[in-house]
């Protein structure tokens, strides 16, 4: 009994500090869905991004490229159809249509995301030099394998930019620890063995920050248990009362390439309200994608 009174005036005392072990008040689950439920304050998103990517090499723990990296601009416009379910997945659809280099101006990509277990999220790509469409999203329901395709020739890959159940995996909380003045969750996430037959990665271990709710960091590991991909991201930026970083950055520990990502444009909750935009003409067709785009720009948020 007086072990268990002990244990309550320490979590009593860690909640008036502010600041609580993550181990005693909340699981690793209710953390990760916590990040995801931050983005439904977002009803629509319109960006501008530049996109480099280089061969690298690391030295005294600092990496840099070891060659001119080839840089690509593209504008996004993302909307949402639902809030956050429990299962940690929003209803959207978004289109991607390539800036610069000129010669690839005009590629574009279109992704439709489900709320539903039931249905996995579904990517297309538009080559407009050869004017050719393909699904680059090959994981569904029925098929025992991973998604493969690259964005835009980064090191991000479809499944990366794919959401999937909270519930496909399992979660704990490895240690938590200080950086920089913040509180940090470290927690190990495990694919179940169906999600598993379906992904790259067998496991991911995210650095939380306890305090935001946001996660600056991700290591991914490949079938071989081997570092596969470091996520990061940097300069955070408070929108609209939402913590979102300007820059993010994958550095592929295997091929040692290297995909650094900075937003140069971002306005939250613009008007959307014309849904064939969000079909497949849009990646075909220059002068109605065109249109949408303009209209875009020189709208105000609702």
């Amino acid at each position: 009994m007086r072990s268990k009174l002990i244990l309550s005036l320490v979590v009593i005392v860690g909640l008036l500090m502010g600041y609580p072990d993550v181990g005693f008040t909340m699981d690793a689950k209710d953390l990760i869905l916590q990040n995801k439920l931050l983005n439904d304050k977002v009803a629509t998103k319109y960006e501008r991004t530049t996109l480099s990517t280089c061969n690298y090499k690391s030295e005294e723990g600092k990496v840099s490229c070891t060659e001119s990296p080839r840089v690509k601009e593209y504008e996004s416009v993302t909307k949402y159809y639902s809030k956050t379910g429990k299962n940690g997945k929003r209803e959207f659809k978004n289109v991607r249509i390539m800036l610069n280099p000129i010669s690839e101006r005009g590629i574009g990509m279109l992704n439709y995301g489900y709320q539903s277990n039931e249905k996995d999220d579904e990517s297309w790509i538009y080559f407009s030099s050869l004017g050719k469409l393909r699904r680059i999203t090959s994981s569904d329901k029925n098929r025992d394998e991973p998604q493969s395709g690259s964005i835009f020739g980064s090191e991000y890959s479809a499944e990366d930019m794919t959401s999937t159940p909270i519930d496909d995996y399992t979660y704990k909380i490895l240690k938590t620890e200080e950086n920089d003045g913040r509180r940090i969750c470290v927690i190990e996430k495990l694919p179940s063995e169906e999600r598993l037959r379906k992904s790259n990665y067998s496991k991911s271990v995210l650095w939380m920050d306890m305090d935001r709710k946001t996660i600056p960091r991700v290591v991914r590991y490949n079938h071989q248990g081997q570092p596969f991909k470091l996520f990061t991201a940097t300069h955070w930026q408070k929108i609209d009362d939402i913590w979102m970083p300007e820059r993010e950055s994958v550095i592929n520990l295997i091929s040692k390439r290297k995909t650094s990502l900075n937003i140069i444009r971002r306005r939250l909750n613009v008007v959307v309200d014309d849904e064939s935009y969000f079909s497949q003409r849009i990646l075909s067709d220059k002068i109605f994608r065109e249109r949408f785009l303009q209209k875009i720009r020189e709208s105000h948020a609702r």
